[in-house]
């Protein structure tokens, strides 16, 4: 039997994030819901000039970080939870680890 390297294509639809006006889908959803009870709340011209602003700077800042990492927000999201257990840092008071000889002089954990 002749070794024949298979190749398989891997769809750019399946690889692709899941953005939504170049933006992460989640975070557009949110300020579009956060701009609409802005101006529900107010139904007058200022409350729409607010909702307007937080629409325009809320899409603006989705469509930075999704260019700098389409997940941002997930992955975020994800390494919070672990936060306590896999901490960012060393901890100031860590506990020294002495080495005990043995009989032969060698030293072992």
């Amino acid at each position: 039997m002749q070794d024949i390297k298979r190749t398989v294509p891997v769809f750019q639809s399946l690889t692709r994030p899941i953005l939504m006006l170049e933006g992460e889908r989640e975070n557009i959803i949110i300020i579009i819901f956060i701009a609409g009870a802005v101006w529900f709340a107010g139904k007058d011209w200022f409350a729409m000039g607010i909702a307007a602003l937080v629409w325009v700077l809320g899409l603006f800042m989705s469509r930075v970080a999704a260019k700098h990492d389409p997940y941002q927000t997930k992955i975020f999201l994800r390494s919070s939870r672990y936060e306590t257990f896999y901490p960012a840092r060393e901890r100031l008071i860590t506990p020294s680890r002495s080495r005990k000889l043995s009989i032969q002089g060698k030293y072992h954990a």
